[in-house]
């Protein structure tokens, strides 16, 4: 809701528009000379190519890491989204280290063919050299916080975040200004969930489970059963279904009835005048000669 995502959009936009002759909407623009554009901003999923949603930002970023060259623009928003948090967090901490210490493993030949592309001087290897080239350029939009303590020290990052503020009434108010730093005090969840019309209740549980994950405690079910009582429960219930008559019971009301223990609630009034209706209409007639 910030702005990130738009941002990251309109950069890429700027470039290539400035790339290919068309004035930019900026009173001025200084654009370096980009040889490549490359993007992790939307993954469409289709049956035509039989790939997942992660698979495709996989491949989409692996174009970025093998084709890149130090003037290239890599655009990347949220990526890591797709896997376990930890996980999409070492693949993103992984590439980023990857271009900021700028070792690009390379064939002898291939090392040889792009010698003019090169900065600093090459180390020779059994297998081939090792080409040191300068880190593309690179914006990346991420919920990662712990980012910061997976990549090394260097000058060539710089940390950006958008401004915003609270208002009178304790509402997020985002002023989509773009200014160097870094936002950790939170995501903003609980807020922007609220925006978006999430109930007080389901706002409160947020909060609970984010508090448990923090303070490393365990977090209660909701329909937490009482042990002392959940025997008992258990042993109406097996009661119920051996005393259950298929032919001539409804199951839809059994299973409500099962339900109402477990939940400790009444039966769905809608199941039991269904039932009622049910049985007052008359029974179809069956031809004769017809298999029942």
């Amino acid at each position: 809701m910030c702005g990130k995502s738009v941002y990251l959009k309109q950069v890429g936009i700027i470039v290539f528009l400035a790339h290919v002759g068309c004035p930019v909407p900026a009173a001025a623009a200084r654009i370096g000379l980009v040889d490549k554009i490359f993007t992790r901003l939307l993954s469409e999923e289709t049956v035509a190519v039989r790939q997942s949603a992660f698979l495709i930002d996989l491949t989409q970023v692996g174009m970025a890491v093998n084709y890149a060259s130090e003037r290239s623009l890599i655009i990347l928003d949220e990526f890591g989204k797709g896997t376990r948090s930890s996980d999409g967090l070492a693949l993103l901490a992984s590439i980023l280290k990857h271009f900021i210490s700028g070792a690009y493993c390379k064939s002898s030949l291939t090392a040889a063919a792009e010698d003019s592309n090169l900065s600093c001087s090459r180390v020779g290897t059994s297998s081939g050299q090792i080409a040191r080239k300068k880190c593309p350029i690179i914006l990346l939009a991420t919920h990662f916080h712990a980012l910061r303590e997976l990549i090394p020290p260097s000058d060539l990052v710089n940390y950006l975040t958008l401004e915003h503020m609270k208002s009178d009434t304790d509402n997020l108010v985002f002023l989509y200004k773009v200014k160097t730093g870094v936002s950790v005090s939170s995501s903003y969840a609980v807020e922007t969930s609220r925006a978006a019309g999430f109930t007080n209740r389901t706002l409160k549980r947020i909060v609970e489970i984010t508090e448990g994950i923090k303070q490393n405690r365990q977090i209660e079910p909701l329909a937490r059963l009482r042990v002392a009582g959940f025997s008992i429960i258990a042993e109406k219930i097996a009661d119920n279904l051996m005393a259950f008559d298929p032919v001539n019971e409804d199951a839809r009301v059994f299973l409500d009835q099962t339900m109402a223990l477990v939940h400790r609630g009444p039966v769905r009034p809608e199941t039991s005048r269904w039932v009622e209706a049910q049985q007052a209409l008359p029974e179809r007639a069956v031809p004769e000669g017809s298999e029942v």
